[in-house]
């Protein structure tokens, strides 16, 4: 009888010793388990910051490259931009044994209208002509600001004759309609006639180099107002 109730009670110790060895085990798992979702918390919140600052980054990048490369007046392309699309352009017509061509378009009298409305219906008018030149030329085609009350249309894959016809046709629609504005004493609408005298020159017949191509189209320019304005030069 004796015996039995030692084997009973050595029964429980080593019942009670793999229990607390079970419990150790339980609560090392548990800890091990918070650690782990510890670790794995801060590594999200990590994940959540470098996300954050990829973002800013980005964002940042973007705007830099807008400032670099776009005219804040007119959202089209800068002078910059401009220069380095011609360059890229020439390339891909040597390449590729194809033409170019590249009008300059200025706004006539464009210092009276500053001077006569303020600058800011001309950055108004500016806006507005950059609108109707870029939806009036083709996917493919380029235009920019080059500076001032000047635009720099690149014409891809362009012979002498359409790029006679695209320039007139573009004279054409800046010159159909006048631009509006909302004079800022008196609310009144007012109705801004512009037109504008473009040079052409094309690539191959006028020079092969950007420097030579853009003196070639801003003469025929100069030539196009010295001969009354509202009109297309050729170089």
């Amino acid at each position: 009888m004796i015996s039995q109730t030692h084997a009973q009670l050595d029964e429980l110790i080593q019942l009670r010793v793999a229990y607390e060895e079970l419990l150790h085990a339980y609560e090392r798992e548990v800890q091990c388990r918070e650690k782990l979702q510890k670790e794995y918390n801060e590594l999200s919140t990590m994940t959540r910051h470098q996300q954050k600052m990829f973002a800013m980054v980005k964002e940042l990048y973007g705007e830099q490259v807008q400032v670099a490369t776009i005219d804040p007046v007119t959202s089209l392309p800068n002078h910059r931009t401009v220069m380095c699309k011609i360059d890229e352009e020439l390339q891909q017509s040597q390449q590729l044994q194809c033409g170019c061509a590249i009008l300059f378009i200025d706004l006539d009298h464009f210092k009276s209208i500053n001077d006569t409305y303020g600058h800011r219906a001309g950055d108004a008018v500016l806006q507005e002509i950059a609108r109707r030149l870029r939806i009036s030329l083709r996917l493919e085609d380029f235009v920019g600001r080059y500076g001032g009350e000047e635009f720099t249309v690149v014409l891809h894959d362009t012979g002498m004759e359409v790029a006679v016809q695209v320039a007139e046709r573009l004279r054409m629609e800046v010159a159909a309609l006048p631009c509006t504005w909302e004079a800022e004493e008196t609310q009144e609408i007012v109705e801004i006639p512009v037109t504008t005298s473009i040079g052409i020159s094309i690539y191959h017949e006028h020079g092969e180099t950007r420097e030579a191509l853009i003196e070639a189209a801003d003469k025929a320019m100069y030539r196009a107002k010295h001969s009354g304005r509202n009109r297309a030069c050729l170089a």
